[in-house]
């Protein structure tokens, strides 16, 4: 179609209708998107936020019964080779519950902590204080507090 020609009302009509049926194709795929995460969402479970001093969200966070699952945002940037992952998450907290009789994994995606799991009978005591450590650990990597600067020995 040259500029200034109109269309007929044949073709009008005709692209009315592909417009039509491709909005109801999309509609379609949304709303299967949103039946998969309703699916994914009721396996996880429920969830909370782990959330910095001012509410910003830095992780998801399952409590199951005898596990409880931090799922690190991926806008934050935690080097599972940051001394206060190595030298204060693992070894001083997740190492001194697993002399308690706890259970724990860390995983990380190229190099970057994902998530972090704990298996026990956890206290209420226990939850808090993993939520604090783990936020604070959080925001010392993302504050390029010494975890950014040098690797753990």
């Amino acid at each position: 179609m040259l500029v200034g020609e109109t269309m007929s009302s044949l073709e009008l009509e005709e692209r009315k209708r592909l417009l039509v049926e491709m909005r109801e194709q999309l509609l379609s795929i949304v709303e299967n998107i949103n039946k998969e995460l309703s699916k994914i969402e009721l396996e996880e479970g429920p969830s909370t936020q782990l959330v910095d001093p001012t509410g910003k969200p830095l992780a998801k966070v399952f409590e199951r019964e005898n596990e409880i699952v931090f799922r690190i945002y991926a806008t934050f940037r935690v080097p599972i080779d940051d001394v206060t992952v190595k030298n204060f998450l693992i070894k001083k907290i997740l190492d001194g519950l697993k002399d308690k009789g706890f259970s724990y994994e860390v995983h990380d995606v190229e190099g970057l902590v994902r998530e972090i799991v704990v298996k026990g009978e956890l206290t209420k005591e226990d939850v808090e204080m993993l939520r604090r450590t783990i936020a604070w650990v959080i925001l010392k990597s993302r504050s390029g507090g010494d975890g950014n600067k040098r690797k753990a020995q």
